[in-house]
């Protein structure tokens, strides 16, 4: 009986990395060229690919300045250069514009503040913010003069600290 139960689960694992699998290779092909994603953990294990900071030069020149890497079954665009950076921001500002769900900000903010994913409430919060510190006096010149006098005091109590 315990065989029976043992064998169960183990084709039930398998079907699950098959359909996992099933569902990273059918949104490859949407995708940008990249390194070939393992089933489930994607490229996490992988020592040419992350950290993303150290080998992003290599990976560019092998597959060009717009990659895709996978950390574990979700995809993530990486934008090598300026001149790719730019037309991302600049010109496709709606396509790279969005934000990704994250499950541990949606728990902790309950979707609320700046950490939220929809765009409609992000946007309004955005225009009340900078109203309301366009109001305080931000980018007007006598606010410019009070951070930088502030800034000096700041450094000059720093410096009778002597360290």
């Amino acid at each position: 009986m315990e065989l029976t139960w043992t064998g169960v689960l183990l084709l039930l694992c398998v079907l699950f990395i098959l359909f996992s699998s099933f569902q990273m290779y059918q949104k490859k092909g949407q995708l940008p060229p990249g390194p070939t994603p393992w089933p489930i953990l994607g490229n996490l294990l992988q020592r040419d690919v992350l950290p993303l900071y150290l080998h992003y030069q290599k990976l560019a020149v092998k597959y060009g300045p717009l990659f895709t890497v996978w950390n574990g079954s979700r995809p993530m665009v990486a934008l090598c250069g300026y001149k790719v950076v730019k037309e991302a921001l600049v010109d496709h500002s709606e396509e790279f514009g969005g934000r990704t769900e994250m499950p541990t900000h949606n728990r902790m903010f309950q979707n609320k503040g700046l950490t939220t994913t929809d765009e409609k409430k992000w946007r309004e919060l955005r225009r009340f913010t900078l109203s309301t510190l366009r109001d305080f006096g931000m980018g007007k010149k006598r606010m410019s003069e009070r951070v930088q006098e502030e800034a000096l005091c700041l450094v000059e109590e720093i410096a009778t600290t002597k360290g």
